[in-house]
């Protein structure tokens, strides 16, 4: 399963979309504090963390360091508006930074090493 934390609602639902249609499970929240909880009763069945690091209340990378607590082998992609080297130069360069409008394929190919598969849909024929 993909957590997916972003305070923009209708991008929580393109990420589930396009995530979704290729095979990946996953759960959205618009509220970090509700995304830890959930975290926390379920990491053991979570593949990654899909997260925007600017966000009222609490920052994604704030959100990060908490779930690493729980579970110091988090993976997670960090999404962001500004430039990915601002970005890296603020949190430093340990998860995955994808700087938005981003070209789905890279996602997609950033799956596996973090999932240990793919989360492309397998044809049984």
């Amino acid at each position: 399963m993909v957590i997916i934390i972003d305070d923009e609602p209708i991008l929580c639902e393109v990420f589930k979309l396009m995530l979704g249609e290729n095979g990946c499970e996953c759960q959205t929240f618009l509220s970090p504090k509700k995304a830890i909880a959930f975290y926390e009763e379920n990491h053991s069945n979570i593949c990654f963390v899909f997260v925007d690091v600017e966000m009222p209340v609490m920052n994604g990378y704030d959100c990060i360091k908490i779930m690493q607590k729980i579970n110091s082998g988090l993976k997670a992609i960090i999404t962001t508006g500004h430039s990915k080297e601002k970005t890296e130069k603020k949190y430093g360069t340990k998860f995955v930074i994808l700087q938005k409008p981003f070209n789905f394929d890279i996602l997609y190919e950033l799956i596996p090493p973090l999932c240990k598969r793919t989360c492309k849909k397998e044809i049984v024929t």
